[in-house]
């Protein structure tokens, strides 16, 4: 289980990024992180990864600390940005993290080139790659080591609609004896996979629970609704409202 207790960040003594989040991450679940730009969801991420320090909280994959190696080993990451090292080739690049997890190239890797129809371009440069290539890249590195639970930002940015499907089932089987963090813009594709949802607005957990119950709860019909009410606030809801209703008058 991936566990988050009372995490805050803030920047310069003022700035809060993210404030007392708490949630556990159990096996078999995918967990939707969801909210705009400036919600605290890359400072979440990078929390948890331990590349940025917390101010108060704590973070633990069963008994292993953030910034321990167990922990590092078990708890995978795929970025929404694609920053990889553009002067090796694909399968030198799979090769390199590989090898820094101590990872033999299995048959696991071979499905997984396979299904993401990448075996005709590992020799090529990542230079050349199309960001959906990337994507793919970043997908079948991810999966091919031994994590138990896998972070992922953005999942289908720059993936093509055949690519978006396999990814898809390709979550539904990793959680059979897995468990993801799915952090995303995309309040549908957070509801259609996830088995609960955080909503986060300027850092503040504004409602947390199955889409089910968050949609009977705020009376609703989908989550795009529930955020509008707990998030924006019925001011700018009735604005944005007025203002679309609007759009096409001439003033």
């Amino acid at each position: 289980m991936l566990y988050v207790e009372n995490l805050t960040k803030t920047y310069n003594n003022k700035i809060v990024a993210i404030k007392n989040l708490s949630f556990s991450l159990n096996k078999n679940k995918v967990l939707g992180l969801v909210g705009p730009n400036g919600s605290g969801k890359t400072t979440t991420i990078n929390l948890i990864l331990g590349t940025i320090k917390s101010d108060t909280g704590k973070i633990l994959y069963e008994n292993y600390k953030n910034d321990s190696l167990k922990f590092k080993q078990k708890v995978g990451y795929i970025p929404d940005e694609l920053i990889l090292p553009e002067s090796l080739t694909g399968r030198e690049y799979i090769d390199f993290i590989l090898s820094v997890y101590s990872i033999k190239k299995n048959d696991k890797l071979k499905k997984l080139i396979k299904l993401y129809n990448m075996q005709d371009f590992l020799d090529i440069l990542i230079k050349e790659y199309s960001h959906g290539m990337k994507k793919k890249l970043q997908i079948i590195v991810a999966f091919s080591l031994e994590s138990e639970v896998i972070i992922i930002d953005e999942p289908f940015r720059g993936l093509d609609i055949e690519s978006i499907i396999i990814t898809k089932q390709l979550f539904k089987s990793f959680i059979s004896s897995g468990s993801i963090l799915l952090c995303s813009h995309d309040l549908n594709l957070i509801e259609e996979l996830s088995d609960e949802v955080i909503m986060l607005y300027k850092g503040n957990t504004v409602a947390k629970g199955t889409s089910h119950l968050l949609k009977e709860e705020f009376q609703c019909e989908d989550l795009e609704e529930v955020f509008m009410k707990v998030a924006i606030g019925e001011d700018r809801k009735n604005e944005i409202g007025e203002i679309i209703s609007n759009f096409n008058n001439n003033a």
